[in-house]
């Protein structure tokens, strides 16, 4: 939770998250005994655990994402701005 200014979220279980450098979207399965955050990717091979310092930097959270075929509102617009409107309906 973001508290004050300066201070970053923490990941809780159930959130979705994406990557900054290349949208990839990870679910938040919960926290290691250190308050690391554990989650896993769109290939479910295995779960992944990454400094809380290092994760916020190379993640934000997305509340608007609802799970790993999500894609930001802006993105599905400009790809309906570029179908034909035949193929929109």
């Amino acid at each position: 939770m973001i508290n004050e200014i300066g201070e970053t979220k923490t990941p809780l279980a159930g959130e979705w998250w994406v990557q900054n450098d290349d949208g990839a979207i990870v679910f938040i399965c919960g926290a290691d005994p250190d308050g690391d955050p554990v989650y896993f990717d769109d290939q479910g091979e295995r779960l992944h655990i990454s400094t809380l310092r290092f994760f916020n930097q190379e993640f934000h959270h997305e509340p608007r994402c609802t799970g790993f075929d999500w894609l930001p509102v802006e993105r599905v617009m400009a790809l309906d701005v570029a179908k034909p409107v035949a193929e929109q309906s």
